[in-house]
């Protein structure tokens, strides 16, 4: 189920459609939101560069642009 609402979400991301997805961000995501305070809606990154398909998997899990 995770790795259908990953897939999902980085496809949708990829097409241009956002960040969020309406039933995997309330099932699968609000736990991993959680795990930072559950109200992150930004993350900035101040080190050296990070690949784009992690960046891409990190903006899908905390659902915020980086």
């Amino acid at each position: 189920m995770i790795n259908a609402g990953v897939k999902t979400k980085l496809e949708n991301l990829r097409a241009g459609k956002g960040l969020n997805h309406g039933c995997y961000d309330k099932i699968i995501f609000k736990k991993t939101k959680a795990i930072l305070g559950g109200k992150v809606r930004l993350m900035i990154t101040g080190s050296a560069p990070i690949a784009g398909d992690v960046l891409d998997f990190l903006k899908v899990c905390f659902c915020a642009p980086i």
